[in-house]
């Protein structure tokens, strides 16, 4: 077996990357979406990684910056994303080598922390604990069905969002940043399409970010269309708002899908005033999150508690 080297990712790699990541996730990698992921104008530069043997590609991995705050503290984290290896390069143990070379790496240059959602009881799940990586708790699904009879509204999306509205963040939470930078780079700069809803009463706003997703099969080999919450924003946690807030949501998606989906910590303040309206438990879903801190930085024990957590699905790379 010829020598593999592990090294940053070089401008020179682009083209062999963008192949490889086509081929190992195929309608959901192509170059749109590299463009957007690794060569938007960011605070906080992404970490590629690229594996070779012979000058040839045969292994990537990519850690994307995530901003969040925690009181008046300022946090930066990096997300694990796509890993890709060469499929007759695969099962020789390439991927933990590439992802322990990354994470060191990227904990090198200062980020107070490394964060995953790797699947419970994969094999990613063991490469992750055997890197280092800690188990925090698990965000559960939940369900929302939507009425087929109710009264339709005519589908208002907007890009348009207030960023001077003092949109609820919560105390002694860990909650990723929301800013217009990331609102335009996430959602809007983003080759994936989303609905962006919003909706006024009363001088409060709520605006909601929505993705169509479909169960295949689920019965007689039919599918059905569901969309996931990936976020949500709320100027106030009124009950009354909420409540009509997601009426309205409702009233827009209706003729778009049957059910809604989200996942959260469903202990917060933003989690409890949209807890009854979420009223179906999918014990099946859950989404992981696990991380690997700087133990050069500050102790930063807040990580570890599940419940300090104040995240949505927009926080997880894949959505």
């Amino acid at each position: 077996m010829c020598e593999i080297r592990i090294a940053e990712y070089k401008k020179d790699d682009r083209d062999a990357c963008i192949k490889l990541l086509k081929h190992s996730f195929p309608g959901n990698s192509d170059e749109a979406t590299f463009k957007w992921r690794f060569e938007s104008k960011m605070e906080h530069d992404p970490i590629l990684i690229c594996a070779k043997a012979n000058d040839k590609v045969i292994g990537f991995i990519s850690y994307l910056p995530w901003e969040f705050y925690y009181d008046t503290q300022k946090l930066l984290g990096y997300q694990g994303g796509e890993l890709a290896i060469d499929e007759n390069y695969r099962g020789k143990g390439i991927a933990s080598k590439i992802f322990n070379f990354g994470n060191n790496l990227v904990l090198n240059k200062g980020v107070d922390f490394l964060f995953s959602f790797p699947r419970a009881k994969s094999q990613s799940a063991s490469v992750h604990w055997k890197c280092g990586y800690i188990p925090i708790g698990n965000f559960y699904t939940r369900l929302r069905i939507i009425n087929p009879i109710i009264k339709k509204n005519k589908i208002e999306i907007s890009i348009d969002v207030n960023f001077e509205k003092y949109w609820m963040n919560e105390k002694n939470r860990i909650t990723p940043f929301f800013t217009s930078n990331y609102y335009d780079w996430r959602y809007i700069q983003n080759p994936k399409e989303y609905s962006i809803i919003k909706f006024s009463s009363n001088n409060n706003e709520a605006f909601f970010i929505l993705r169509n997703r479909q169960f295949k099969k689920i019965y007689a080999n039919k599918s059905v269309n569901f969309m996931m919450l990936i976020d949500c924003q709320f100027t106030t946690f009124n009950d009354q708002f909420i409540h009509d807030a997601l009426k309205y949501l409702d009233s827009v998606i209706a003729d778009r899908a049957l059910f809604l989906t989200t996942f959260c910590n469903w202990e917060t303040d933003k989690g409890k005033a949209i807890l009854k309206y979420f009223r179906i438990p999918v014990k099946s879903r859950s989404e992981m999150l696990c991380l690997k801190p700087n133990i050069n930085k500050s102790n930063f024990t807040m990580l570890y508690n599940y419940k300090n957590w104040e995240l949505f699905p927009h926080l997880k790379d894949e959505y």
